[in-house]
């Protein structure tokens, strides 16, 4: 599947966006696997939701449309 989804244009942790999208528009088979998250319990989160949001957005409209 991985290989049916390149060229991937994701360097950053927006790939976990990119991948499933390229995977549902060109017709893979999926499934949902549940995964438990836990909050974080010390140090701080370098996410940044501006930046990434950004980047997010950038990946769903250039899978929509590259296709």
């Amino acid at each position: 599947m991985i290989d049916g989804c390149r060229p991937l244009i994701s360097p950053h942790f927006n790939l976990t966006v990119e991948l499933p999208l390229k995977a549902i528009v060109r017709g893979f088979s999926w499934t949902v696997i549940p995964v438990t998250w836990r909050n974080r319990r010390t140090g701080e989160a370098k996410l940044m939701m501006r930046e990434m949001g950004s980047r997010y957005l950038f990946i769903c409209l250039y899978t929509s449309f590259s296709m």
